[in-house]
């Protein structure tokens, strides 16, 4: 997917990925340190960047639970991360000391204390457009939250209401989702063009981006940031960050400019060292660009963990 890299990105300044981070009633650390006892726990929604596998249990083409996926995970092991290694949610539940990995809430194998550290209800292919998750038969935002209320009463009737709410309480809250209203949706589809222009579909996606904090998620009480990631992605591409990198311009499997999710296969072409790359697939980041992303996002989560 050539074209996607070299004009997906220009375009896609008109609305950076969001990664908004919450948290609820936070009384964080004295000083950075990758060990924190406040926190209880993480609860991610969003796309693909932030989905551990939730799809797997989906009906649908946008799934990541196969080989070259995971090359690089524990074990090697194909998650449905869409991604060669850890996802930057990963390594934030890691350096709040909650856990090691974020699971998706959607395995039906996961225990209640790992119910407890928190769950992501992320969806590849998903969107705050309503369209966007309908295009990839994926699970939408208000879908989203609906898991998460269930989430609190399947806590509630294992531990109670009051550890359930003492653990909500203190949680972090991810939200990262935009780029599929514009890539598989907008840019790709005639439905949505039809009637915005493109500054008005920003709008359009922005007024569904403050309903899903103003809805469900407003009597958390919470603090709200926003954390660029879009900004030092760039700078990987385009910047000195390049330098950090081999390969900028495709990805790590097949040509690199067309392969992602099915095309991007155990029959694929794969490169020998994906940390060199800043795409794994034609369209998602390498583990080595998501360690980045968080080492340029930790100030941000650092100064609110401690507000």
């Amino acid at each position: 997917m050539e074209s996607c890299h070299k004009f997906s990105f220009p375009l896609l300044t008109l609305l950076s990925l969001y990664m908004s981070f919450f948290v609820a009633h936070a009384e964080g650390l004295l000083t950075p340190r990758p060990f924190n006892n406040k926190i209880t726990a993480a609860f991610v929604f969003g796309d693909s960047t932030v989905d551990p596998g939730n799809n797997n249990y989906v009906k649908t083409l946008f799934r990541g639970n196969f080989p070259p996926y995971g090359k690089d995970f524990r074990d090697h092991v194909p998650t449905g991360r869409f991604t060669n290694g850890k996802l930057s949610t990963d390594l934030i539940v890691s350096y709040v000391g909650i856990k090691e990995y974020l699971p998706p809430y959607l395995d039906p194998n996961l225990s209640i204390e790992e119910l407890m550290t928190g769950v992501s209800f992320a969806s590849a292919g998903s969107g705050f457009d309503p369209l966007t998750p309908q295009i990839s038969s994926v699970i939408s935002l208000p879908k989203q939250l609906e898991y998460f209320k269930e989430y609190k009463k399947r806590l509630q009737s294992a531990i109670g209401n009051r550890r359930t709410e003492a653990i909500i309480k203190e949680a972090v809250f991810l939200i990262s989702c935009g780029t599929n209203d514009f890539v598989v949706n907008y840019f790709t589809l005639p439905i949505r063009r039809k009637s915005y222009t493109v500054s008005a579909y920003q709008q359009f996606v922005l007024q569904s981006f403050k309903q899903v904090l103003q809805g469900r998620l407003a009597h958390l009480d919470a603090k709200i940031t926003y954390v660029d990631i879009f900004t030092p992605l760039i700078d990987m591409i385009q910047g000195l960050g390049k330098h950090d990198f081999d390969e900028v311009s495709h990805g790590c499997c097949g040509s690199g400019y067309l392969e992602a999710g099915f095309l991007c296969n155990p029959g694929s072409f794969v490169c020998n060292d994906a940390s060199k790359y800043v795409f794994f697939d034609s369209i998602h980041p390498t583990e080595k660009t998501y360690i980045n992303l968080f080492m340029a996002s930790r100030p941000v989560i650092d100064s609110f963990i401690q507000d």
